[in-house]
């Protein structure tokens, strides 16, 4: 037998019936003396760990970034929150959200774009339609950046273009930026200009 315990009204009459009737509390009682099993504490901890270590995978899970919604059409130029270079749109995360794409591998956005903090940077969005992302870089060296299967190359104090086809839906897009030589913990010194998903 089970009680809602977010709805005391349902069980009020269950428990009027368990006090009053003889006959069918004892079926209830024969019935569990049936099937039910008891368990030794090890068998009851281990059902306890299988319980949080699922716990800690759905947690993993949540954990996922935050993948603001990118509508096609819309060119995201990042830009500093504060200061006197501020733009207007990017005075806070929530008034645009499309910041948030820039969560992982990033230096704060300044006035001429968001520089990588290392050789690898990730965008996360969620393409609201199908079509091509076009992600304008600029760099201060020369440099190869690469998504997915495409790649380009930037001359020094140059730009490029990288156009990544995307479905629509959810997209974590890791960026990895690589010199000739270019030592571990070198910046590569790679600005993120503009992003836009233009159809098709």
């Amino acid at each position: 037998m089970l009680i809602d315990p977010e709805d005391p009204d349902a069980a009020v009459p269950l428990f009027r019936r368990l006090i009053t009737d003889a006959a069918w509390r004892a079926g209830l009682e024969a019935d569990m003396a049936a099937r039910f099993s008891p368990r030794d504490w090890p068998e009851v901890a281990t059902t306890i760990i299988a319980a949080c270590m699922g716990m800690a995978m759905d947690a993993a899970e949540a954990s996922e970034p935050e993948r603001p919604r990118l509508p096609a059409g819309l060119r995201f130029v990042p830009g500093p929150i504060l200061g006197a270079h501020a733009r207007a749109p990017a005075l806070h995360p929530v008034a645009h959200p499309l910041r948030l794409m820039l969560a992982e591998g990033w230096r704060p956005p300044a006035v001429n774009g968001c520089q990588m903090a290392g050789a690898e940077a990730w965008l996360h969005l969620d393409a609201m339609a199908p079509g091509v992302l076009h992600v304008a870089l600029a760099a201060g060296r020369a440099v190869r950046v690469t998504a997915h299967d495409q790649s380009v190359e930037i001359a020094a104090d140059g730009h490029a273009m990288l156009r990544l086809p995307l479905a629509a839906g959810p997209h974590s897009i890791r960026l990895l930026a690589s010199m000739d030589g270019m030592p571990a913990g070198t910046l590569p010194w790679v600005r993120l200009v503009s992003v836009e998903l233009r159809g098709g």
